[in-house]
């Protein structure tokens, strides 16, 4: 029988990346089906890592900024956001409208017209109405400077 992986076609360092990449290959998964925090025997509990962002310095007429921020279900149990709510009309949020499974997490974004925030620097605070659960609240933050 004749080898069919030989020396003469394959130098060592690659012989070596290859048997890597095999040992490798059955543990890698799909990262949005992974779960991020290992979930408590509880009902879905709110979990947003990062709750604060600073756009920095903004044009007023650079037109529509967006962040994503994680939030986190560490329960037990699925987690709905029933709604989110700006406090200002120079924002509007994208969130997960599908129930986020216990331990795995979900974007919520945050879009910011920095035209309709005014000059200088700005606060800006967006509540998130998770189903059964008191609310929890993010914040954008920045300064918008002339053009």
């Amino acid at each position: 029988m004749r080898n069919i992986i030989c020396h003469r076609h394959f130098s060592p360092v690659t012989l070596g990346l290859l048997l890597v990449a095999l040992l490798l290959l059955p543990s890698c998964k799909d990262n949005s089906k992974s779960r991020i925090v290992e979930p408590k025997d509880s009902p879905a509990i709110l979990s947003i890592p990062a709750p604060d962002y600073d756009y920095g310095r903004l044009k007023a007429r650079a037109g529509e900024k967006e962040h994503d921020f994680l939030i986190v279900n560490e329960g037990g149990e699925p987690l709905v956001i029933a709604g989110v709510k700006p406090y200002c009309h120079c924002t509007r949020v994208d969130y997960p409208k599908h129930p986020i499974k216990p331990g795995h997490g979900a974007r919520l974004r945050v879009f910011l017209n920095p035209a309709d925030v005014g000059w200088g620097a700005f606060s800006r605070t967006i509540a998130i109405f998770p189903q059964d659960l008191p609310s929890q609240t993010i914040t954008v933050r920045g300064t918008v400077v002339s053009d």
